[in-house]
């Protein structure tokens, strides 16, 4: 039996800009079958994601509501400076009462906190970052991500919310004393993983699932990225045509036996000009997406506008976006003469741009071309056979 861990009864002054994190892991895990927070994700399990994400996201003080099976949740986090507060009642009682523990331990030790349970381990840091932001930017009391119209987990609390929590009577739980509480924020964020938990046997595929394919965002999920950056409809509209250009190049190549990265092409194609009302456009871009952990996405879409040598005779991902990207205009497919006429014709008197528009159309069509030859060569194999 795993001694008990004490509730820490001193009362420090608030430390300014000290952010903390309550995460309860006491249930009995009924639906599941089997305990949430060691279940295998990857290489690690759900409850070590989910503590070495909070770090990620600058949360200094990190505490873990235990209960059920206490001795081996503090075995798998003992290297990890989290503290614990063990719910000896964790039969009896309820959820919120591990909130109410968890909440007494951090006050006065941080100026707002997260709060979630710990079989919620895929939501991203940049989602946890922009959250805090939002928090210091405005007078608001809790911020509640949502993706597409629902409500998810981490909860961001003022340190202020502190005592109404406490004094709450219980009702509805966490959700009664949230909605007692004035000041509250929806934050639309672009991230899935904040309503993914291990509740069933059903979800947990969802989430194992989830996170095979996480690096790279969805068709879907760039949808939502972009509506979080707020770009345009008219470039939103122009990403989608790229995306349709892509599919055909990607196609084409494919019908020689050549593979590429599809999933990586697409999301590169939808997301390209997430930046596009920024200076140095694909730049920005990219590092909004690293900022996000799409790295694989920002290196592609940084070279949309210029790209490296070893990518236009390699023909990877790189090479076929920025091909699609200088065969659309607006959101019509055309071809690279069409796409380039125009341009020409505006800086024709100027000759710095007008150099460097048509490196960019040589470019391209040294791309095209490479494809039209691999298409060649493809069919002289399969006729000398």
């Amino acid at each position: 039996m795993c001694n008990k861990i004490l509730i820490s009864n001193d009362k420090k002054k608030t430390n300014k800009n000290i952010t903390g994190a309550v995460v309860v892991v006491a249930g009995m895990s009924s639906r599941m079958k089997r305990f949430k927070p060691l279940l295998p994700l990857g290489e690690k399990t759900i409850i070590e994601h989910v503590i070495d994400s909070l770090r990620e996201s600058g949360v200094q003080k990190i505490v873990v509501v235990t209960g059920n099976q206490t001795k081996l949740i503090v075995n798998q986090l003992e290297n990890r400076d989290v503290h614990f507060v063990y719910n000896e009642l964790y039969t009896t009682t309820t959820m919120f009462d591990s909130v109410k523990l968890g909440v007494t331990y951090i006050k006065n030790q941080c100026d707002m906190f997260f709060f979630l349970p710990g079989d919620i381990p895929l939501f991203r840091s940049h989602t946890l970052l922009e959250m805090k932001r939002t928090m210091e930017k405005s007078s608001c009391h809790i911020v509640q991500p949502t993706y597409k119209g629902k409500h998810g987990h981490p909860v961001l609390f003022s340190a202020s919310c502190i005592d109404t929590i406490l004094n709450h009577n219980g009702k509805m739980g966490l959700k009664g004393a949230i909605e007692s509480i004035d000041n509250r924020l929806d934050l639309l964020v672009p991230d899935k993983g904040i309503l993914l938990d291990a509740d069933t046997p059903k979800d947990y595929e969802e989430l194992l699932d989830y996170y095979k394919k996480r690096d790279i965002p969805d068709e879907e999920m760039c949808i939502e990225i972009l509506k979080f950056f707020n770009t345009d409809e008219r470039v939103i509209k122009h990403c989608q045509a790229v995306l349709g250009v892509s599919k055909k190049l990607t196609d084409r190549l494919k019908c020689t036996g050549y593979r590429l990265n599809e999933k990586l092409i697409c999301s590169s194609a939808l997301l390209h000009d997430v930046a596009r009302k920024m200076k140095n456009h694909a730049k920005v871009g990219g590092e909004w997406l690293k900022e996000m952990g799409y790295d694989e996405v920002a290196e592609v879409i940084e070279c949309h506008m210029d790209i490296e040598i070893g990518s236009i005779d390699a023909l990877d991902e790189k090479a076929i976006l920025y091909l699609a990207d200088k065969l659309v205009i607006e959101d019509k497919e055309v071809s690279l003469e069409e796409r380039f006429e125009n341009t020409y014709k505006k800086f024709a008197d100027q000759e710095i741009p007008s150099k460097a528009i048509e490196i960019r159309f040589n470019i391209a069509k040294r791309i095209l071309d490479n494809i039209c030859q691999r298409e060649e060569l493809f069919c002289e194999n399969c006729a000398s056979k």
